[in-house]
């Protein structure tokens, strides 16, 4: 496995709490929007990144956009 892919891993491992939280507390629509809005975000700084260094921090971002669209829609 890639040392991003395990990154986002491990992000997505802690931040699982979270998004547990979340989903039994709030309506499930909000949190795809949620969702879909900080997966964006996170593929958009991927996409910018001029260095080749940053890449990894910012594919490791990515953990937290997949644990929140896994959290809210199982």
């Amino acid at each position: 496995m890639e040392p991003a892919a395990a990154a986002a891993l491990l992000v997505g491992l802690f931040l699982h709490l979270l998004w547990g939280h979340l989903v039994d507390r709030f309506a499930r629509p909000w949190q795809i929007v949620l969702a879909s809005f900080i997966w964006g975000g996170t593929t958009w700084l991927s996409a910018i990144t001029l260095a080749y260094a940053l890449f990894p921090i910012t594919r490791a971002s990515a953990g937290i956009d997949d644990d929140a669209y896994i959290a809210s829609t199982t």
